[in-house]
């Protein structure tokens, strides 16, 4: 997914040469280090020490500078220093975090007056509770059939494949919720948008 989200994401930071960041949900740093590359000073945040652990090493092995804490997203203020940082970001991680609210208003605590916050979440119109592919006879698809969209629950993702399988659980709630959490905060609204995929991001 970072193929497609993660483009977009650094794209709607615009700048950020010069500016102090902070990545809520940072995971193995994917866009601590985006950031970072394009002249930001990052402190990237994330709840586990696994995760923490694979972006440290990346850190080590191709230093940019990026400073990673351990820590809930929803805490995140109590961490960092408040109203010091330009831009806020959290890339597809917000639906994947137990208080998306809380995490939010440490968000807006951390920014300075002016500063944005940037994230980016799974569409909740097709991450729904009930999600199946109609297929042909062949096996191709044909229509995305999705259910139950304005029920608020968890959804739970298998993962095939790797060295183990697991499953990892997300947060299903309508645009509704996530706009409320936002401005509830007390953030205002700059934008909304929903970015395509490029034919490099569909072919991988």
């Amino acid at each position: 997914r970072l193929a497609f989200f993660g483009p977009a994401q650094v794209a709607l930071c615009g700048d950020v040469r010069g500016l102090a960041a902070v990545d809520l949900g940072c995971g193995s740093g994917y866009l601590a280090r985006a950031l970072a590359e394009r002249g930001a000073r990052v402190t990237g945040v994330d709840l586990s020490p696994n995760m923490l652990a694979h972006a440290r090493r990346i850190e080590a092995e191709r230093p940019l500078g990026v400073r990673y804490v351990e820590g809930d997203a929803a805490a995140a203020d109590a961490l960092l220093p408040a109203g010091t940082f330009d831009l806020v970001v959290s890339c597809l991680a917000l639906q994947d975090m137990a208080d998306p609210a809380g995490a939010f208003r440490a968000a807006h605590a951390l920014v300075r007056p002016g500063g944005r916050f940037v994230a980016s979440i799974s569409h909740p119109a097709t991450d729904t509770p009930h999600r199946e592919w109609r297929r042909d006879a062949g096996g191709g698809k044909l229509a995305l059939c999705v259910d139950r969209y304005f029920e608020r629950t968890v959804l739970h993702y298998p993962w095939r494949g790797w060295a183990y399988d697991f499953t990892t659980p997300a947060l299903h709630a309508p645009l509704e919720d996530w706009l409320g959490w936002a401005l509830g905060a007390g953030f205002t609204l700059r934008g909304l948008h929903e970015p395509r995929p490029t034919p490099e991001a569909v072919a991988e």
